[in-house]
């Protein structure tokens, strides 16, 4: 009867577990338990003779077999998965036992209690575990698996210090046992523990780089998605005022015909006058390159600029590049956003924002130029930030040189004609045209 009861209590902390830490449920769970128990029952029956040992292996095996039944995923998902649940209840029921253990080696309790060890374990074990899915579910959490940056960093210190300790009672207790061979084996575990201290650090170092990269994708794309939504709006705008002034043309032609024929040249030159700025400025709402990121960039961008900024927009993009769209987004948009940092220091005057894209057979180029301020004119150095917080800020360039290495292009800077020029360099994706 022990044994069954142990059967039924391993699938329950086994099912817990899952739902704690891949938060998916189980089918058929208290079926199989069902199943499975009364099966137990029977294999109890039929062999009396098996010792206590094997009669808990077999409820182990069993446990095994009924969570790869009950879950849902591939065959191969479920190994992996049911290996990492394994590892873990390994885990908790060794520390969990660890008082229990003292209390028989202090001889607390006068009978040895490794009959019932793993029922309290597995009893212990499912409190813990329910107690965690009750807290997960009040805060909201999706996940066990969905650690912070801090939190991961907070776990790996435990772990060192837990091996650290470990390395160091083995060092004491190389003193009170007169073995050679124990002595031998404790030098050992404790170079592996140092070992495995020192491949962890390499791990965390691994895991902050990723983060970091994955912060900075999430937010280029985030920017990426909120640019082309803006880009999205000025398309329809465009559209819209495309249509009423094709409606409008009718009425335009009769009034241009009027003037005419009253050979009235001077209302007729400045009702032509009016007529172009108007389809000037419905052209100046969307700028198309031929490019959706550069689209979007370049026009999300440009609609901050003020009304004395000249702006001329150059060149189309006909081929693809080699280079991923986030990556695209970081190198542009820095480089335009800071050309529209530095006019907006150059004053109420005219100012100047020239953008040419030229695609050859090879390469792609991207030149920016922009009117400088006098105080930047007087310099010795134009990459040096304006910005009071140096330390926080002048990252942008920083990020551009990053990740045109990455993707092997070029970076150049020069004033020319008080203006500051900047010229990138991609190459084209020949293997998709």
């Amino acid at each position: 009867m022990l044994h069954i009861v142990l059967y039924v209590l391993e699938v329950i902390r086994y099912a817990l577990l899952y739902r704690l830490m891949f938060s998916k449920k189980i089918r058929r769970a208290w079926a199989v338990a069902v199943i499975g128990a009364a099966l137990t029952g029977v294999f109890l029956f039929i062999a009396p003779g098996f010792s206590d040992h094997a009669k808990c292996i077999y409820a182990y095996i069993g446990t095994l077999v009924a969570m790869l039944i009950m879950m849902q995923e591939s065959w191969k998902q479920r190994g992996t998965e049911l290996l990492i649940l394994f590892l873990t209840i390994s885990v908790l029921t060794k520390v969990i036992s660890v008082p229990v253990r003292l209390l028989e080696v202090y001889g607390v309790f006068q009978r040895n209690l490794n009959d019932y060890d793993s029922m309290l374990a597995s009893i212990v074990t499912i409190m813990i575990l329910g107690g965690m899915l009750i807290w997960r579910k009040r805060h909201g959490m999706k996940s066990s698996l969905d650690l912070s940056s801090t939190k991961i960093y907070v776990l790996v210190v435990i772990m060192i210090v837990g091996m650290l300790i470990t390395a160091s009672g083995l060092n004491v207790a190389i003193q009170f046992v007169p073995s050679r061979s124990f002595s031998a084996l404790s030098v050992i575990l404790v170079a592996v523990t140092y070992a495995s201290i020192g491949v962890l650090g390499v791990f965390v170092v691994h895991i902050r780089k990723v983060n970091t990269k994955m912060e900075e994708m999430l937010y280029n794309e985030t920017v990426l998605k909120e640019m082309q939504k803006s880009y999205y709006e000025s398309l329809l705008e465009k559209e819209e005022d495309t249509r009423k002034y094709r409606h409008d043309m009718s009425n335009h032609l009769l009034c241009l015909n009027h003037f005419v024929k009253q050979q009235n040249t001077d209302e007729l030159a400045s009702y032509l006058e009016e007529m172009q700025e108007q389809l000037l400025q419905i052209q100046k709402k969307c700028y198309a390159t031929g490019n959706q990121v550069l689209d979007a960039i370049t026009n999300y961008y440009l609609s901050q600029v003020d009304e004395l900024v000249e702006v001329k927009v150059t060149g189309q993009v006909n081929e693809p590049l080699k280079i991923d769209n986030v990556t695209l987004c970081t190198i542009y948009s820095n480089l335009l956003k800071n050309a529209i940092e530095e006019l907006e220091r150059v004053g109420r005057r005219q100012k100047k924002l020239e953008i040419d894209f030229i695609q050859g057979e090879w390469f792609f180029q991207i030149e920016i130029c922009n009117s400088l301020a006098k105080k930047s004119l007087e310099k010795e150095t134009l990459l040096e930030t304006e910005k009071a917080d140096k330390r926080n800020h002048g990252l942008g360039l920083k990020n551009i040189k990053k990740a045109v290495k990455e993707c092997g292009g070029e970076l150049n800077f020069e004033m020319r004609d008080e203006k500051f020029c900047v010229k990138l360099i991609l190459k084209n994706d020949r293997s998709r045209t």
